[in-house]
């Protein structure tokens, strides 16, 4: 029956555990299955974001000289 306890303690104790977010979550995930081939994805994906966002707002005529 110890064991039990055991089991119900180890839960309740990583149920109190702070969590990361969700880009801790994405690192651990690359980290863990060896995919750091994604990065490139992640940096080209968030700059062409931030370039829509951008686009509409007041630093679109600066975003339009550079190209």
């Amino acid at each position: 029956m110890s064991t039990r306890q055991d089991d119900r303690q180890d839960f309740l104790d990583a149920s109190e555990e702070s969590r990361g977010g969700l880009f801790s979550d994405f690192f651990a995930f690359m980290k863990e299955n060896a995919k750091w081939w994604l990065i490139p994805f992640v940096i080209v994906f968030t700059l062409l974001g931030a370039l829509l966002i951008f686009s509409s707002g007041a630093i679109a005529p600066y975003i339009y000289a550079i190209f």
